[in-house]
């Protein structure tokens, strides 16, 4: 009898894996720069937006693990950010969003955020697919391993997309800003070549003050590519005192208009 017991426990064992194995989960790449990573603190969220959110989960550059989203807990996870992990940033609408349009279906954020970064290689640390041991290679490793782990989660992982909040840097430079087309082509088809993806691109339009922003705006504009859209956050005021990042409203609202754009362009 026991013998029996343990083979119908077997049994189900392996039902219940192969259920999971066939259970797709959405996961969402945010990337970028300062904006990225934001200013905004859980302090600053509402009330709806604290705490564990149900279906929402992170992956941990820290732990190494896929962990449910809590902001100010484990919202922002780069290992090099040298402050405390209070942090966050547009994704948390993103995920919100997809889970209130998708009742019962859960989502994983692959996040990597650093400010001061460039799509141009010239730049003092940059997201060139050219330049070793920096940001584009540090997030590849990110996804190499974040991947993993979903694997070991029995799930089938569907990238809704990539959120990509770009920064002022490539606007410093009249090179770097003309570049913003080529440098951007090369890193989207890098990494939708390591994950075997044809996911689409969401890119906010820079719209911090530098010297060449009206070049790096036309460079992001006439940028026409495959499943890729730039969306206008020009009616977002910058809230932060430094003229160049944004408070917590906007950075809420630009999560619902990175969310409208995948939307629209269909999941």
């Amino acid at each position: 009898m026991q013998i029996l017991i343990l083979i119908l426990l077997s049994i189900m064992s392996c039902y219940k894996v192969e259920a999971q194995c066939c259970k797709q989960i959405a996961v969402y790449l945010h990337a970028g720069q300062s904006n990225a990573r934001s200013r905004v603190t859980h302090h600053d969220l509402p009330d709806s937006l604290k705490g564990p959110l149900p279906h929402i989960f992170i992956y941990n550059q820290l732990t190494d693990s896929i962990e449910q989203y809590e902001a100010g807990v484990n919202s922002m996870t780069t290992k090099d950010l040298n402050r405390n992990d209070t942090l966050v940033a547009s994704e948390i609408m993103v995920a919100t969003r997809y889970v209130q349009d998708h009742p019962g279906q859960d989502i994983i954020i692959i996040k990597h955020a650093i400010g001061g970064t460039a799509l141009c290689q010239t730049a003092a640390r940059d997201w060139n697919i050219a330049t070793a041991d920096e940001e584009y290679f540090n997030y590849s490793v990110v996804l190499q391993k974040a991947f993993v782990r979903i694997d070991e989660m029995y799930r089938q992982p569907k990238i809704i997309g990539m959120g990509w909040v770009h920064g002022e840097e490539d606007g410093k430079d009249l090179d770097c800003a003309n570049a913003w087309d080529e440098n951007m082509s090369d890193l989207v088809d890098a990494y939708r070549d390591q994950l075997s993806q044809n996911f689409q691109v969401v890119a906010t339009r820079v719209a911090s003050v530098r010297a060449y922003l009206d070049e790096v705006r036309a460079s992001i504009e006439a940028y026409d590519y495959y499943r890729y859209q730039w969306v206008d956050i020009d009616h977002l005021p910058l809230g932060i005192i430094d003229g160049t990042h944004y408070a917590v409203d906007e950075i809420l609202e630009m999560g619902n208009i990175i969310y409208d754009a995948l939307e629209s362009g269909g999941f």
